[in-house]
């Protein structure tokens, strides 16, 4: 029998939390250093988790998707503006015909929704975060590009 949108559904959040764990893997580092980055002792280890993230789940999203959501992202200037991107985020989730991509939006959408009203250091580190993923993902669709 195929899935159901129950199955789908499951498996996306699944993954999601698999995103989660990319960063609790690591002793020092966790998803809510992605939101303080700036006070992130390890700054090296929270960045190999970005690249683990993508690697796992950037691969399934186009750069013209990720960069889209990016310019929105930068676009932001307060934490409501960044939290009025939650609805824009899950209708491109949505539109991935892939699971870890959407896996990848969503995980972006949860961690807007954990920053604190007008928190503006989780605002630049969250920012911070997506231009690091949008590098990271570039570097690794170059390489692919190469094969």
């Amino acid at each position: 029998m195929g899935k159901t949108r129950n199955d789908e559904k499951k498996s996306i959040q699944d993954c999601v939390n698999e995103a989660k764990e990319l960063f609790t893997k690591k002793e020092k580092t966790s998803c809510s250093d992605l939101l303080k980055m700036s006070q992130v002792d390890d700054l090296d280890n929270l960045f190999e988790s970005i690249k683990s993230l993508v690697r796992k789940f950037g691969s399934s999203i186009k750069t013209a998707q990720i960069r889209n959501i990016y310019s929105k992202v930068q676009a932001a200037k307060t934490v409501t503006a960044l939290k009025l991107l939650r609805p824009k985020l899950a209708y491109i989730a949505a539109r991935q015909t892939n699971t870890e991509a959407k896996a990848l939006v969503l995980f972006c959408e949860e961690l807007i929704a954990q920053i604190a009203k007008d928190n503006n250091e989780q605002l630049e580190s969250f920012k911070m975060f997506f231009e690091s993923l949008v590098a990271y993902h570039k570097f690794y669709e170059t390489l692919k590009e190469e094969k």
